[in-house]
């Protein structure tokens, strides 16, 4: 009978049931069982590591998103002011075609004068940079409108108006752009009659 009960404890472990803990001698080497037991989780320097890398990474994003913003509000910003250079170019073009007469006390404003006291007078600002306009006209039946005023931009660095006594008008104007460029336009125009 001590044969029979040495055999029962015997058995399971001769007939290849599996224990519930693995011995490390059933993996090559013991490799897993010895690298799950000593795993103890990730250090200080490790998660140091991971947030400084974390943090350059993240501000060379925020960095070229800046960036991009930048470079399109500068773009932005020289299309407004080009397009405020050709609209006061224009402005003053088509006034002087009409049937005004030009003239001037200084460079830097241009009046010209139609028929029932119209009037329009062009100014620039040295101080403010700004150019401005100031108009009453008349309606077709000779009517004179209500006095009107607009600023056309403040970013004009240079205005000059030369008028020649034969209704020659040379308008040349300089503005200022993003990152301390300047464009220039220059045209020349007649009126219909000169004082």
């Amino acid at each position: 009978m001590k044969q029979l009960l040495k055999m029962k404890t015997l058995a399971p472990s001769t007939a290849g049931e599996a224990s519930s803990k693995p011995e490390p001698s059933q993996y090559k080497g013991g490799g897993l069982y010895r690298f799950a037991a000593s795993q103890r989780g990730v250090t200080l320097i490790e998660v140091l590591a991971a947030l400084v890398l974390t943090t350059l990474v993240l501000g060379t994003l925020f960095y070229l998103v800046n960036q991009t913003h930048s470079s399109a509000a500068q773009v932005q910003t020289r299309e407004v002011v080009l397009q405020q250079s050709r609209d006061i170019i224009q402005h003053m073009v088509r006034s002087a075609r009409g049937t005004m007469q030009a003239s001037q006390t200084s460079s830097e404003e241009l009046w010209l004068h139609g028929d029932h006291d119209a009037y329009v007078h062009y100014t620039w600002d040295r101080a403010s940079r700004q150019f401005s306009v100031e108009q009453r006209l008349a309606d077709d039946q000779g009517q004179l409108g209500s006095l009107t005023s607009h600023v056309f931009s403040e970013h004009v660095a240079n205005m000059q108006i030369t008028v020649a006594a034969n209704g020659r008008i040379e308008l040349e104007l300089t503005m200022d752009l993003p990152n301390n460029q300047q464009h220039t336009l220059s045209t020349v125009v007649y009126t219909n009659e000169s004082l």
